[in-house]
Protein backbone atom coordinates (compact mmCIF):
# COMPACT_ATOMS: atom_id res chain seq x y z
CA UNK A 1 0.00 0.00 0.00
CA UNK A 2 1.49 3.34 -1.10
CA UNK A 3 1.85 5.95 1.66
CA UNK A 4 0.18 9.28 0.97
CA UNK A 5 2.39 12.29 0.30
CA UNK A 6 2.78 14.90 3.05
CA UNK A 7 0.84 18.13 2.76
CA UNK A 8 2.52 20.80 0.63
CA UNK A 9 2.93 24.38 1.83
CA UNK A 10 2.47 26.58 -1.27
CA UNK A 11 3.50 30.24 -1.02
CA UNK A 12 1.72 32.65 -3.38
CA UNK A 13 3.20 36.03 -4.37
CA UNK A 14 1.84 38.55 -6.87
CA UNK A 15 4.64 38.51 -9.42
CA UNK A 16 6.42 41.18 -11.45
CA UNK A 17 8.20 41.65 -14.76
CA UNK A 18 11.39 42.53 -12.86
CA UNK A 19 13.28 39.34 -11.92
CA UNK A 20 14.82 40.89 -8.78
CA UNK A 21 11.31 41.53 -7.40
CA UNK A 22 11.01 37.84 -6.47
CA UNK A 23 14.21 37.72 -4.38
CA UNK A 24 12.53 38.47 -0.98
CA UNK A 25 9.97 35.72 -1.58
CA UNK A 26 12.70 33.28 -2.57
CA UNK A 27 14.44 34.20 0.69
CA UNK A 28 11.24 33.37 2.60
CA UNK A 29 11.14 30.00 0.81
CA UNK A 30 14.79 29.30 1.70
CA UNK A 31 14.20 30.29 5.34
CA UNK A 32 11.22 27.93 5.60
CA UNK A 33 13.26 25.04 4.20
CA UNK A 34 16.00 25.76 6.74
CA UNK A 35 13.51 25.92 9.62
CA UNK A 36 11.66 22.75 8.50
CA UNK A 37 13.89 20.56 6.32
CA UNK A 38 11.21 17.88 6.35
CA UNK A 39 8.47 20.16 5.00
CA UNK A 40 7.32 20.17 1.37
CA UNK A 41 7.42 23.89 0.52
CA UNK A 42 7.07 25.61 -2.88
CA UNK A 43 6.60 29.13 -4.29
CA UNK A 44 4.33 30.30 -7.10
CA UNK A 45 3.08 33.59 -8.55
CA UNK A 46 -0.27 35.08 -9.56
CA UNK A 47 1.00 36.77 -12.72
CA UNK A 48 4.09 37.72 -14.78
CA UNK A 49 6.33 34.99 -13.23
CA UNK A 50 6.50 31.23 -13.22
CA UNK A 51 5.43 28.87 -11.90
CA UNK A 52 1.96 30.40 -11.94
CA UNK A 53 -0.64 29.36 -9.38
CA UNK A 54 -2.32 27.16 -11.97
CA UNK A 55 0.97 25.49 -12.93
CA UNK A 56 1.85 24.85 -9.29
CA UNK A 57 -1.53 23.30 -8.55
CA UNK A 58 -1.48 21.13 -11.67
CA UNK A 59 2.07 20.03 -10.81
CA UNK A 60 0.97 19.05 -7.31
CA UNK A 61 -1.90 17.02 -8.76
CA UNK A 62 0.44 15.18 -11.13
CA UNK A 63 2.76 14.36 -8.22
CA UNK A 64 -0.13 12.87 -6.27
CA UNK A 65 -0.26 15.59 -3.63
CA UNK A 66 -3.66 15.30 -1.96
CA UNK A 67 -3.48 18.22 0.46
CA UNK A 68 -2.07 21.75 0.06
CA UNK A 69 -1.96 24.80 2.28
CA UNK A 70 -1.97 27.97 0.11
CA UNK A 71 -0.40 30.98 1.87
CA UNK A 72 -0.93 34.36 0.06
CA UNK A 73 2.06 36.62 0.76
CA UNK A 74 -0.13 39.71 0.24
CA UNK A 75 -0.46 42.73 2.51
CA UNK A 76 -4.24 42.68 2.33
CA UNK A 77 -7.24 40.82 0.96
CA UNK A 78 -8.21 42.42 -2.36
CA UNK A 79 -9.68 41.53 -5.71
CA UNK A 80 -6.92 39.04 -6.49
CA UNK A 81 -7.76 36.84 -3.52
CA UNK A 82 -11.51 37.38 -3.71
CA UNK A 83 -11.76 36.74 -7.45
CA UNK A 84 -8.68 35.45 -9.28
CA UNK A 85 -7.42 32.97 -6.70
CA UNK A 86 -10.92 31.73 -5.86
CA UNK A 87 -11.68 31.12 -9.54
CA UNK A 88 -8.43 29.17 -9.98
CA UNK A 89 -9.10 27.01 -6.93
CA UNK A 90 -12.62 26.30 -8.17
CA UNK A 91 -11.23 25.25 -11.55
CA UNK A 92 -8.64 22.94 -10.02
CA UNK A 93 -11.22 21.39 -7.69
CA UNK A 94 -13.41 20.53 -10.67
CA UNK A 95 -10.46 18.88 -12.44
CA UNK A 96 -9.00 17.21 -9.34
CA UNK A 97 -11.79 16.72 -6.79
CA UNK A 98 -9.58 14.50 -4.63
CA UNK A 99 -7.02 17.24 -3.98
CA UNK A 100 -7.84 19.49 -1.02
CA UNK A 101 -6.49 23.07 -0.97
CA UNK A 102 -6.82 25.17 2.17
CA UNK A 103 -6.55 28.92 1.47
CA UNK A 104 -5.11 30.90 4.38
CA UNK A 105 -5.80 34.63 4.96
CA UNK A 106 -3.44 37.20 3.43
CA UNK A 107 -0.19 37.53 5.34
CA UNK A 108 -0.94 41.20 5.96
CA UNK A 109 -3.95 40.22 8.08
CA UNK A 110 -1.64 38.62 10.64
CA UNK A 111 -0.88 40.65 13.76
CA UNK A 112 2.66 39.25 13.63
CA UNK A 113 3.23 40.75 10.20
CA UNK A 114 1.66 44.08 11.18
CA UNK A 115 3.88 44.39 14.24
CA UNK A 116 6.96 43.33 12.24
CA UNK A 117 6.28 46.05 9.65
CA UNK A 118 5.83 48.63 12.38
CA UNK A 119 9.05 47.56 14.11
CA UNK A 120 10.90 47.64 10.81
CA UNK A 121 9.66 51.16 10.15
CA UNK A 122 10.62 52.44 13.58
CA UNK A 123 13.99 50.73 13.98
CA UNK A 124 17.01 52.94 14.23
CA UNK A 125 15.23 56.08 15.43
CA UNK A 126 17.07 55.96 18.76
CA UNK A 127 20.42 56.23 16.93
CA UNK A 128 19.55 59.56 15.27
CA UNK A 129 21.31 62.54 16.85
CA UNK A 130 18.69 64.50 18.77
CA UNK A 131 19.76 68.00 17.61
CA UNK A 132 19.49 67.09 13.91
CA UNK A 133 16.21 65.18 14.14
CA UNK A 134 13.50 67.13 12.25
CA UNK A 135 10.52 67.84 14.51
CA UNK A 136 8.21 65.98 12.14
CA UNK A 137 10.06 62.70 12.74
CA UNK A 138 9.32 62.94 16.45
CA UNK A 139 5.80 64.28 16.17
CA UNK A 140 4.73 61.54 13.74
CA UNK A 141 5.54 58.69 16.16
CA UNK A 142 2.20 58.69 18.04
CA UNK A 143 0.38 58.77 14.70
CA UNK A 144 2.37 55.79 13.41
CA UNK A 145 1.52 53.98 16.62
CA UNK A 146 -2.18 54.74 16.15
CA UNK A 147 -2.19 53.67 12.50
CA UNK A 148 -0.19 50.45 12.95
CA UNK A 149 -2.13 48.51 15.57
CA UNK A 150 -3.82 46.07 13.23
CA UNK A 151 -7.34 45.67 11.81
CA UNK A 152 -9.08 45.98 15.19
CA UNK A 153 -6.70 48.21 17.10
CA UNK A 154 -5.76 50.95 14.64
CA UNK A 155 -7.17 54.45 15.02
CA UNK A 156 -8.01 57.00 12.32
CA UNK A 157 -6.25 60.34 12.21
CA UNK A 158 -8.24 63.52 12.49
CA UNK A 159 -8.57 65.53 9.29
CA UNK A 160 -6.07 68.15 10.50
CA UNK A 161 -3.54 65.47 11.47
CA UNK A 162 -3.93 63.81 8.08
CA UNK A 163 -3.39 67.16 6.38
CA UNK A 164 -0.16 67.67 8.31
CA UNK A 165 1.01 64.12 7.61
CA UNK A 166 0.55 64.61 3.87
CA UNK A 167 2.39 67.94 4.06
CA UNK A 168 5.33 66.13 5.68
CA UNK A 169 5.25 63.42 3.00
CA UNK A 170 5.17 65.98 0.19
CA UNK A 171 8.01 68.00 1.73
CA UNK A 172 10.14 64.94 2.47
CA UNK A 173 10.28 65.72 6.19
CA UNK A 174 9.89 62.08 7.25
CA UNK A 175 12.56 59.42 7.03
CA UNK A 176 12.13 56.64 4.51
CA UNK A 177 11.22 54.14 7.23
CA UNK A 178 8.58 56.47 8.66
CA UNK A 179 7.12 57.36 5.25
CA UNK A 180 6.94 53.69 4.29
CA UNK A 181 5.38 52.76 7.62
CA UNK A 182 2.72 55.45 7.33
CA UNK A 183 1.82 54.53 3.76
CA UNK A 184 1.69 50.77 4.45
CA UNK A 185 -0.32 51.25 7.65
CA UNK A 186 -2.83 53.47 5.82
CA UNK A 187 -3.07 50.92 3.01
CA UNK A 188 -3.75 48.08 5.45
CA UNK A 189 -6.16 50.09 7.58
CA UNK A 190 -7.67 51.96 4.60
CA UNK A 191 -8.10 55.73 4.77
CA UNK A 192 -11.13 57.17 6.49
CA UNK A 193 -13.16 59.87 4.75
CA UNK A 194 -11.69 62.51 7.11
CA UNK A 195 -8.14 61.32 6.43
CA UNK A 196 -8.71 61.41 2.67
CA UNK A 197 -10.11 64.93 2.98
CA UNK A 198 -7.06 66.08 4.94
CA UNK A 199 -4.69 64.51 2.41
CA UNK A 200 -6.52 66.13 -0.52
CA UNK A 201 -6.55 69.58 1.06
CA UNK A 202 -2.80 69.33 1.72
CA UNK A 203 -2.12 68.50 -1.94
CA UNK A 204 -4.41 71.26 -3.23
CA UNK A 205 -2.61 73.70 -0.92
CA UNK A 206 0.71 72.67 -2.46
CA UNK A 207 -0.36 72.54 -6.14
CA UNK A 208 -0.74 75.87 -7.99
CA UNK A 209 -3.92 75.97 -10.06
CA UNK A 210 -3.50 76.02 -13.84
CA UNK A 211 -4.23 79.59 -15.04
CA UNK A 212 -7.37 78.88 -17.04
CA UNK A 213 -10.56 80.89 -17.32
CA UNK A 214 -12.42 78.51 -19.62
CA UNK A 215 -14.55 75.74 -18.10
CA UNK A 216 -13.02 72.28 -18.53
CA UNK A 217 -13.36 68.65 -17.58
CA UNK A 218 -10.56 67.16 -15.48
CA UNK A 219 -9.71 63.51 -14.83
CA UNK A 220 -6.79 61.44 -13.62
CA UNK A 221 -5.58 58.34 -15.44
CA UNK A 222 -3.37 56.27 -13.16
CA UNK A 223 -4.68 52.69 -13.09
CA UNK A 224 -4.23 51.60 -16.68
CA UNK A 225 -6.15 48.60 -18.00
CA UNK A 226 -5.41 44.93 -18.46
CA UNK A 227 -8.51 43.01 -19.57
CA UNK A 228 -10.30 45.83 -21.41
CA UNK A 229 -9.04 48.52 -23.82
CA UNK A 230 -7.86 51.83 -22.40
CA UNK A 231 -10.68 54.17 -23.45
CA UNK A 232 -9.33 57.36 -21.83
CA UNK A 233 -8.00 58.88 -25.10
CA UNK A 234 -11.25 57.92 -26.86
CA UNK A 235 -13.42 59.53 -24.17
CA UNK A 236 -11.29 62.69 -24.08
CA UNK A 237 -11.20 63.15 -27.86
CA UNK A 238 -14.94 62.53 -28.25
CA UNK A 239 -15.57 65.15 -25.55
CA UNK A 240 -13.27 67.61 -27.33
CA UNK A 241 -15.24 67.12 -30.53
CA UNK A 242 -18.36 68.06 -28.58
CA UNK A 243 -16.73 71.32 -27.49
CA UNK A 244 -15.52 70.14 -24.06
CA UNK A 245 -11.87 70.89 -23.15
CA UNK A 246 -10.32 68.02 -21.20
CA UNK A 247 -7.30 67.85 -18.89
CA UNK A 248 -5.95 64.33 -18.33
CA UNK A 249 -3.50 64.00 -15.43
CA UNK A 250 -1.51 60.81 -15.99
CA UNK A 251 1.44 58.86 -14.69
CA UNK A 252 3.23 55.93 -16.24
CA UNK A 253 3.74 53.08 -13.76
CA UNK A 254 5.84 49.91 -14.23
CA UNK A 255 2.99 47.47 -13.56
CA UNK A 256 2.48 45.84 -16.95
CA UNK A 257 -0.87 47.54 -17.55
CA UNK A 258 -1.95 49.52 -20.62
CA UNK A 259 -1.49 53.12 -19.50
CA UNK A 260 -2.83 56.16 -21.30
CA UNK A 261 0.27 58.02 -22.51
CA UNK A 262 1.48 55.53 -25.21
CA UNK A 263 -1.98 55.35 -26.80
CA UNK A 264 -2.48 59.11 -26.43
CA UNK A 265 0.82 59.78 -28.21
CA UNK A 266 0.11 57.20 -30.94
CA UNK A 267 -3.12 59.09 -31.72
CA UNK A 268 -1.10 62.35 -32.00
CA UNK A 269 -3.12 64.00 -29.24
CA UNK A 270 -1.38 66.93 -27.48
CA UNK A 271 0.95 66.20 -24.57
CA UNK A 272 1.85 69.28 -22.52
CA UNK A 273 5.46 69.95 -21.55
CA UNK A 274 4.35 71.85 -18.45
CA UNK A 275 1.56 73.62 -16.63
CA UNK A 276 1.54 76.71 -18.84
CA UNK A 277 1.32 74.69 -22.04
CA UNK A 278 -1.53 72.62 -20.57
CA UNK A 279 -3.41 75.79 -19.62
CA UNK A 280 -2.99 77.19 -23.15
CA UNK A 281 -4.31 73.96 -24.67
CA UNK A 282 -7.41 74.11 -22.47
CA UNK A 283 -8.01 77.73 -23.45
CA UNK A 284 -7.98 76.59 -27.10
CA UNK A 285 -10.54 73.89 -26.28
CA UNK A 286 -8.17 70.93 -26.65
CA UNK A 287 -7.99 67.61 -24.85
CA UNK A 288 -4.48 67.64 -23.35
CA UNK A 289 -2.39 65.16 -21.36
CA UNK A 290 -0.27 66.49 -18.47
CA UNK A 291 2.07 64.21 -16.59
CA UNK A 292 1.57 64.36 -12.84
CA UNK A 293 5.31 65.03 -12.53
CA UNK A 294 4.76 68.37 -14.31
CA UNK A 295 1.89 69.33 -12.02
CA UNK A 296 3.33 68.19 -8.69
CA UNK A 297 6.69 66.42 -8.52
CA UNK A 298 6.13 66.12 -4.77
CA UNK A 299 2.92 64.10 -5.18
CA UNK A 300 4.53 62.03 -7.93
CA UNK A 301 7.37 61.20 -5.53
CA UNK A 302 4.88 59.88 -2.97
CA UNK A 303 3.18 57.84 -5.70
CA UNK A 304 6.53 56.25 -6.55
CA UNK A 305 6.60 54.61 -3.13
CA UNK A 306 4.48 51.96 -4.83
CA UNK A 307 7.62 50.75 -6.60
CA UNK A 308 9.34 50.31 -3.22
CA UNK A 309 6.42 48.93 -1.21
CA UNK A 310 4.62 46.94 -3.90
CA UNK A 311 1.18 48.44 -3.16
CA UNK A 312 -0.66 51.62 -4.00
CA UNK A 313 -0.85 54.33 -1.37
CA UNK A 314 -3.00 57.27 -0.34
CA UNK A 315 -1.46 59.57 -2.96
CA UNK A 316 -3.11 57.40 -5.63
CA UNK A 317 -6.56 58.06 -4.13
CA UNK A 318 -5.82 61.77 -3.75
CA UNK A 319 -4.66 62.16 -7.36
CA UNK A 320 -8.09 60.99 -8.53
CA UNK A 321 -9.71 63.85 -6.61
CA UNK A 322 -7.69 66.70 -8.15
CA UNK A 323 -9.17 69.33 -10.44
CA UNK A 324 -6.35 71.91 -10.26
CA UNK A 325 -7.86 74.56 -12.53
CA UNK A 326 -8.40 78.22 -11.79
CA UNK A 327 -11.61 78.30 -13.84
CA UNK A 328 -14.78 76.24 -13.36
CA UNK A 329 -14.31 72.50 -13.74
CA UNK A 330 -16.16 69.20 -13.74
CA UNK A 331 -14.15 66.37 -12.21
CA UNK A 332 -14.53 62.84 -13.55
CA UNK A 333 -13.45 60.26 -11.00
CA UNK A 334 -13.59 56.50 -10.59
CA UNK A 335 -12.96 53.88 -7.96
CA UNK A 336 -12.16 50.16 -7.93
CA UNK A 337 -13.39 49.27 -4.43
CA UNK A 338 -16.96 50.16 -3.48
CA UNK A 339 -16.04 51.39 0.01
CA UNK A 340 -14.12 54.28 -1.60
CA UNK A 341 -17.27 55.76 -3.17
CA UNK A 342 -18.68 57.38 0.02
CA UNK A 343 -15.21 58.62 0.96
CA UNK A 344 -14.75 60.29 -2.40
CA UNK A 345 -18.16 61.96 -2.28
CA UNK A 346 -17.37 63.15 1.26
CA UNK A 347 -14.17 64.85 0.08
CA UNK A 348 -15.64 66.36 -3.08
CA UNK A 349 -18.73 67.53 -1.20
CA UNK A 350 -16.54 69.22 1.41
CA UNK A 351 -14.55 70.90 -1.40
CA UNK A 352 -17.75 71.88 -3.26
CA UNK A 353 -16.20 70.38 -6.38
CA UNK A 354 -18.71 69.41 -9.12
CA UNK A 355 -17.96 65.81 -10.00
CA UNK A 356 -19.25 62.67 -11.67
CA UNK A 357 -18.05 59.44 -10.05
CA UNK A 358 -18.46 55.85 -11.23
CA UNK A 359 -17.03 52.35 -10.82
CA UNK A 360 -15.35 52.97 -14.14
CA UNK A 361 -13.44 50.48 -16.25
CA UNK A 362 -10.70 48.71 -14.28
CA UNK A 363 -10.39 51.84 -12.19
CA UNK A 364 -10.22 54.24 -15.13
CA UNK A 365 -12.95 56.83 -15.76
CA UNK A 366 -14.55 55.55 -19.03
CA UNK A 367 -17.69 53.45 -18.65
CA UNK A 368 -17.39 49.68 -18.73
CA UNK A 369 -18.55 48.53 -22.20
CA UNK A 370 -20.42 45.47 -20.89
CA UNK A 371 -22.44 46.74 -17.96
CA UNK A 372 -24.74 49.65 -17.10
CA UNK A 373 -23.14 52.41 -15.03
CA UNK A 374 -24.02 53.56 -11.55
CA UNK A 375 -23.23 57.24 -11.01
CA UNK A 376 -22.61 59.43 -8.00
CA UNK A 377 -22.87 63.12 -8.85
CA UNK A 378 -21.61 65.87 -6.55
CA UNK A 379 -22.99 69.35 -7.21
CA UNK A 380 -21.38 72.65 -6.30
CA UNK A 381 -23.35 72.84 -3.06
CA UNK A 382 -21.77 69.58 -1.92
CA UNK A 383 -24.96 67.53 -2.35
CA UNK A 384 -24.63 63.96 -3.62
CA UNK A 385 -27.02 62.45 -6.18
CA UNK A 386 -27.19 58.74 -7.06
CA UNK A 387 -28.11 57.90 -10.66
CA UNK A 388 -27.98 54.93 -13.00
CA UNK A 389 -27.96 54.20 -16.73
CA UNK A 390 -30.26 51.67 -18.33
CA UNK A 391 -28.69 48.38 -19.35
CA UNK A 392 -27.45 48.95 -22.95
CA UNK A 393 -29.86 46.98 -25.24
CA UNK A 394 -28.48 45.12 -28.24
CA UNK A 395 -24.94 46.29 -27.58
CA UNK A 396 -23.32 42.89 -27.09
CA UNK A 397 -21.50 42.77 -30.43
CA UNK A 398 -20.02 46.24 -29.99
CA UNK A 399 -19.00 45.40 -26.42
CA UNK A 400 -17.32 42.18 -27.53
CA UNK A 401 -15.36 44.05 -30.22
CA UNK A 402 -14.27 46.52 -27.56
CA UNK A 403 -13.04 43.70 -25.33
CA UNK A 404 -11.20 42.10 -28.24
CA UNK A 405 -9.36 45.40 -28.78
CA UNK A 406 -7.48 44.82 -25.50
CA UNK A 407 -5.49 41.92 -26.97
CA UNK A 408 -2.53 44.19 -27.81
CA UNK A 409 -1.62 47.90 -27.97
CA UNK A 410 -1.90 47.70 -31.77
CA UNK A 411 -5.44 46.29 -31.51
CA UNK A 412 -6.45 49.03 -29.05
CA UNK A 413 -5.00 51.72 -31.34
CA UNK A 414 -6.77 50.32 -34.41
CA UNK A 415 -10.12 50.02 -32.62
CA UNK A 416 -9.84 53.55 -31.19
CA UNK A 417 -9.10 54.97 -34.64
CA UNK A 418 -12.03 53.05 -36.10
CA UNK A 419 -14.37 54.59 -33.52
CA UNK A 420 -12.97 58.10 -33.96
CA UNK A 421 -13.20 57.86 -37.76
CA UNK A 422 -16.76 56.49 -37.71
CA UNK A 423 -16.03 52.95 -38.92
CA UNK A 424 -17.01 51.46 -35.57
CA UNK A 425 -19.63 52.74 -33.08
CA UNK A 426 -18.50 53.49 -29.54
CA UNK A 427 -19.89 51.19 -26.84
CA UNK A 428 -23.36 52.33 -25.84
CA UNK A 429 -22.29 52.71 -22.22
CA UNK A 430 -19.61 55.18 -23.35
CA UNK A 431 -22.17 57.08 -25.45
CA UNK A 432 -24.43 57.39 -22.42
CA UNK A 433 -21.51 58.64 -20.37
CA UNK A 434 -20.62 61.23 -23.01
CA UNK A 435 -24.18 62.54 -23.00
CA UNK A 436 -24.24 62.75 -19.21
CA UNK A 437 -20.91 64.63 -19.11
CA UNK A 438 -21.96 66.98 -21.92
CA UNK A 439 -25.17 67.88 -20.06
CA UNK A 440 -23.34 68.63 -16.81
CA UNK A 441 -20.63 70.56 -18.64
CA UNK A 442 -23.21 72.70 -20.43
CA UNK A 443 -24.62 73.69 -17.06
CA UNK A 444 -21.11 74.47 -15.82
CA UNK A 445 -20.28 76.57 -18.87
CA UNK A 446 -23.52 78.57 -18.72
CA UNK A 447 -23.04 79.28 -15.04
CA UNK A 448 -19.55 80.65 -15.58
CA UNK A 449 -18.39 79.58 -12.12
CA UNK A 450 -18.37 76.25 -10.28
CA UNK A 451 -20.46 77.64 -7.46
CA UNK A 452 -23.46 78.09 -9.74
CA UNK A 453 -23.73 74.69 -11.40
CA UNK A 454 -27.24 73.31 -11.22
CA UNK A 455 -27.90 70.93 -8.37
CA UNK A 456 -30.90 69.27 -9.94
Amino acid sequence: MQASRPARLLLLAHGSRRPQWAEPFQSVLAALRTMRPDADVALCFLEAMEPSLGQALEGAAREGCEQLCLVPLFLGTGAHLERDVTQELRRVHELHPGMRVELLPAAGDSELVIQALARHALQGLDTLPAPSTPPARTQVLPWLHALSRGPRGSRDLESGQARTLMEWLLQGQLGDAQAGAALVALRMKSESAEELEGFTRAVLDAVPALPTSRAAVCLSSLNGTRRLPNQVPLLAELLRRRGVPVLVLGAQQPDGRAHTLPLWSALSLPVADGREQAAQALERGDAVYLDLEQLSPELRRVLRWREELGVRNSAHAVAKLLAPLRGPSLLLASYTHADYAPRMTHVLGALRQPALISRGCEGEVPAHPERPSQWLRVDAQGCVHSEADEAPPGDEAVALRARAAAQSPADTLAWTRDVLEGREPPPQALQAQLQRIETLFAQLGRAGSPGEIASA
